[in-house]
């Protein structure tokens, strides 16, 4: 990326924008909760209904004024077609089962969240100020990762924590952390911060990668280490700098010294895949087989999906029904879950943004790995899945996309010099 490797911005320099945008994230994805024992704001709908008012405020607020507004008709009106879909889509459930339109449109008010991509494009953060912001994130979730697992009453409740630790050892589980708030961001960050080996990284650099890659590794979602992986072993190869074979020394002893633990989570991982796969009632199979072959059986429902479910009713029942006899949780599915809410269009809109960012050479070659991520891997990415930070991380790809593609006189980092 355009001088990332080189950029010493601090809390001091941010812009009353930045410093705006950086508190509003600690509130958006959960930071104050999770660090006060997840009683700051439990209530989703009055952090909801905050984060709106917060979003208008920006929106007044901080509007970007110059001639290079990103808050324009091409970019917005995909935001708005998704809007669109969601109010069409309501209406399905009230074709099929009945069930009360607007109960629909509040039961899906969590996805309303990717409007903050249009709050995004109207102000128009700079990359410096973003990137800063998603590292302190980052860094933040890696210490509330690891304070949890030394003080998880500090996160969940005692109760629930004892509950979790027995359903662990009946199970194996070589899990080990209880939360880590705003990951969605870490991992996005970690994908930037492997884009610096192709430049000329400094040992800060390398070193925050690895405590990142540590913290991802020890949370071991399977999807995620699909995307991280890769994406580090190449740069790895790749790297750019002086010191390259020292680094990968240091690297290797890491890796030895961590090889137990590394060793007990492969095998873990591993077993437990083979397991699933080889499973006709794995929970993922079940959920693919329930949303998008069984209660997919109208046309319209592959156009404008099937619509959310709301509090009572015969589709509530039947969605219930599929979690609790069968395991079927739409989360479980990712994109693929979006496809079954809200049929094709919003599908197209994601990979259109996929497309823009593998094809223009003004996209940083992370978000082009980020891309090929959500193409490739669609089961993780919670895309209009009725969460915040979800959403929210879908925003920001959005923004980072249109922010490159359509930066004037953005230098060409074409090949390994980008990123």
């Amino acid at each position: 990326m355009d001088n990332i490797d080189n950029n010493n911005m601090s809390y001091t320099w941010l812009s009353s924008k930045g410093k705006f945008l950086f508190w509003w994230m600690l509130f958006l994805f959960g930071y104050f909760n999770i660090a006060l024992t997840n009683a700051f704001m439990p209530d989703r709908d009055v952090t909801f209904c905050i984060n709106l008012a917060l979003g208008l405020f920006a929106f007044e607020r901080f509007r970007y004024r110059g001639d290079d507004s990103l808050y324009v008709g091409r970019n917005t009106i995909y935001i708005w077609l998704l809007m669109v879909v969601m109010v069409i889509s309501a209406f399905v459930p009230w074709i099929d089962y009945g069930q009360d339109l607007i109960n629909t449109l509040i039961s899906q008010r969590f996805n309303y969240y990717i409007l903050f991509a249009l709050v995004l494009y109207a102000i128009r953060p700079d990359e410096e100020e973003l990137l800063y912001i998603f590292k302190i994130c980052a860094r933040l979730s890696v210490v509330m990762f690891v304070l949890g697992i030394f003080f998880p009453n500090w996160f969940v409740d005692v109760t629930k924590v004892k509950e979790m630790l027995v359903s662990r050892a009946e199970s194996g589980s070589t899990d080990i952390g209880i939360g880590c708030p705003g990951f969605g961001l870490l991992v996005m960050y970690f994908f930037f911060c492997c884009g610096k080996l192709l430049q000329s990284p400094r040992t800060k650099d390398i070193l925050e990668m690895m405590v990142l890659l540590g913290v991802i590794i020890a949370v071991q979602n399977r999807s995620t280490l699909l995307g991280a992986l890769p994406v580090f072993g190449w740069c790895m190869f790749r790297m750019r700098s002086r010191n390259k074979l020292l680094v990968y020394i240091c690297i290797g002893i890491l890796l030895i010294i961590a090889i137990p633990y590394i060793q007990i989570i492969y095998n873990s991982l591993v077993e437990e895949t083979q397991l699933q796969l080889d499973d006709d009632n794995y929970n993922r199979w079940q959920a693919l087989s329930f949303y998008l072959v069984e209660m997919k059986t109208k046309l319209y429902h592959y156009l404008i999906g099937n619509g959310v479910w709301s509090i009572s009713g015969e589709y509530t029942s039947r969605m219930i029904t599929a979690q609790i006899s069968r395991g079927c949780f739409i989360s479980d599915i990712g994109i693929l879950g979006t496809f079954f809410y809200y049929g094709i269009i919003p599908v197209f809109i994601i990979y259109r943004y996929c497309f823009v960012a593998l094809k223009d050479y003004q996209v940083p070659t992370a978000l082009k790995w980020y891309a090929i991520w959500m193409i490739f891997v669609p089961t993780i990415h919670p895309y209009l899945m009725l969460s915040a930070d979800g959403n929210a991380i879908i925003a920001f790809f959005f923004y980072f996309i249109t922010y490159y593609s359509q930066k004037n006189g953005y230098i060409n980092h074409n090949s390994e010099l980008q990123y």
